[in-house]
């Protein structure tokens, strides 16, 4: 039920905390 947004907030954080 989460999994879409879950996924989106992990893609959302994803490149916000691998842009160092």
């Amino acid at each position: 039920m989460y999994q879409d947004l879950l996924l989106i907030t992990y893609y959302l954080l994803l490149p916000r905390s691998g842009t160092s």
